[in-house]
């Protein structure tokens, strides 16, 4: 199984795939990041920013974006089942 059918079955379409956080068994760290953005550039992938892809949708509009809270919500709010921070300022008072 190749690296995009594996991030692909971990991952899903349309959820942020962080880079520093990927950790697939027999494939080293070094080899992801090499391969990533040979992906994006055969568009295999998406890359929302820095370290960040995902796997887009073809609609008939055409492919799909991830919404920048759910990646900030990933990163600085929840892990998993794990919460590791919260919310502050305008979004707590809404």
């Amino acid at each position: 199984m190749n690296l995009r059918q594996r991030l692909l079955n971990k991952y899903g379409i349309n959820q942020p795939i962080l880079l520093s956080e990927v950790r697939l068994p027999g494939i080293s760290s070094a080899y992801i990041r090499k391969e990533l953005p040979q992906m994006v550039r055969r568009g295999e992938i998406e890359r929302f920013s820095r370290g960040i892809y995902y796997f887009a949708e073809e609609t008939p509009y055409g492919k799909t974006e991830i919404c920048p809270s759910q990646i900030s919500t990933l990163k600085y709010v929840r892990k998993g089942s794990n919460i590791i921070g919260f919310y502050s300022g305008l979004n707590l008072q809404n």
